[in-house]
């Protein structure tokens, strides 16, 4: 099958929502129907191990995924694709050095009486590294996961924090910028690293930015401007890295009117460079997020087929 994007061009056909519902409908039926479940898929993967067939079963799944959708988009924009192939334990990143170490949270994370979420990781952009607070992730892990339509929670929290790695422009560098200016543009970052990581809708977006410790401080109306103009940004066409790059030039927030002008007039410019006039944004971003469940579902169909097919 042809993958197809999530992002407008100016030839975009009319928005038809009815059958991306029927798409997911159909989808999660089958889904539902046939194939194995995740405690059966460990039992398989086991097995497969056990007779040395499990590397092929698991590299035939992760070519058909970049072949037959497009679950891996985000994944490959952040250059993290190759860590699927080679595993994250040898994975070597261009952008930042990577560190897995589980018991890192134990020193620079705190006891609070508020029931934060537990951090995945954190980047360090004055050393230019990536802390994830996991052991690096199992190829079998992966399968486990994907076989429920998901990604292992370590692999989520590369995935937000890679892309923290993409807004800084001082990255592994000693100068430091103000405080008050990272803070201002924070919600920014965390929505973009939240969207890479989720896919999540607009409302969906914005209560995972509130839970984070990351985002203690954050007016709600900047959290709630950052949840709906980051994902704007995909939908328009842009990359990880211009996203990331436009990010880190914020250094206004107008109270007055609510958004952050620089963001504001990069969307203006998009949609008029589209010829698009007050497009319904609640309509693109559902189309923005059946896509992404349509890839979900498939992804996990595939690697069903391939754990339950003979080898």
């Amino acid at each position: 099958m042809e993958n197809q994007g999530e992002c407008l061009s100016p030839q975009e056909p009319e928005i038809n929502l009815e059958a991306l519902r029927k798409t997911v409908f159909d989808l999660r039926n089958l889904w539902q129907r046939e194939g194995i479940s995740q405690e059966e898929a460990k039992t398989r993967i086991k097995e497969l191990k056990m007779k040395g067939e499990f590397d092929a079963v698991y590299q035939r799944s992760i070519e058909r995924i970049k072949k037959e959708t497009n679950f891996f988009r985000e994944i490959e924009e952040l250059g993290l694709l190759s860590g699927f192939t080679v595993g994250f334990k040898k994975f070597h990143w261009d952008k930042a050095k990577i560190r897995w170490n589980p018991l890192h949270i134990e020193r620079i994370f705190f006891s609070d009486t508020v029931p934060w979420r537990r951090p995945m990781g954190h980047y360090d952009y004055r050393k230019n590294l990536v802390w994830l607070y996991f052991w690096p992730t199992k190829k079998e892990e992966i399968l486990e996961y994907l076989v429920d339509k998901d990604l292992p929670y370590s692999l989520k929290g590369l995935l937000h924090e890679a892309t923290h790695a993409f807004q800084c422009k001082e990255s592994g560098k000693s100068k430091q910028e103000p405080e008050n200016l990272r803070l201002l543009k924070r919600p920014l970052g965390e929505s973009q690293a939240f969207m890479n990581q989720s896919g999540s809708t607009f409302e969906d977006l914005f209560e995972e930015m509130k839970g984070t410790v990351s985002c203690r401080g954050v007016k709600d109306n900047q959290l709630l401007y950052s949840s709906k103009a980051i994902p704007k940004l995909a939908i328009l066409g842009l990359s990880v890295q211009e996203i990331g790059d436009l990010v880190s030039q914020v250094n206004v927030w107008d109270e007055e009117r609510e958004i952050y002008p620089q963001i504001e007039e990069v969307i203006r410019g998009k949609l008029k460079e589209l010829s698009l006039e007050n497009p319904n944004w609640d309509e693109l971003d559902e189309e923005r997020c059946l896509k992404r469940t349509i890839d979900r579902l498939r992804t996990s169909i595939i690697v069903r087929e391939e754990l339950a097919r003979d080898n």
